[in-house]
């Protein structure tokens, strides 16, 4: 297994992940244009493959909160095939992640997950994740 940064011929599997392993009902063309602003706005994208297939990606951005001095990072998304789960994938992408932050002088990690998702909160828990509160959204029209 490889982890490498995203390549513009990742968007299609990325898609594919949210979609089935997330979800996320999102339409393709607008994802693919998404996921370009993304990129071109400092948001990093590490993928995992397995002889060159992706398997499971972690989206990331450089953050700012009030109560910290320094940086944070902000995982937004992190999935992982069905057919690979449970192989230590998410954890080294999660470590990855660490190893950046760490190396940037950032002061931590944050990240959000659905209230019905219990396995990953298990799976962050391992990880020396805590929960430390709720999030709440309200979507515009």
């Amino acid at each position: 297994m490889k982890i490498r940064c995203f390549e513009e011929n990742d968007i299609k599997p990325i898609y594919e992940l949210l979609k089935n392993e997330l979800g996320y009902e999102v339409d393709y063309s607008l994802f693919v244009l998404r996921v370009q602003e993304m990129i071109k706005n400092n948001y990093l994208i590490y993928v995992a493959c397995i002889e060159n297939k992706v398997v499971g990606f972690i989206g990331i951005e450089v953050s700012y909160v009030f109560e910290l001095p320094k940086q944070i990072m902000r995982v937004n998304a992190l999935a992982i095939d069905k057919n690979y789960q449970n192989k230590g994938i998410g954890k080294q992408l999660i470590q990855k992640v660490e190893k950046y932050t760490k190396t940037n002088n950032m002061a931590a990690i944050t990240l959000n997950s659905g209230i019905s998702r219990k396995t990953a909160h298990i799976f962050y828990e391992k990880q020396g994740y805590s929960k430390k509160g709720y999030s709440f959204i309200k979507y515009l029209k």
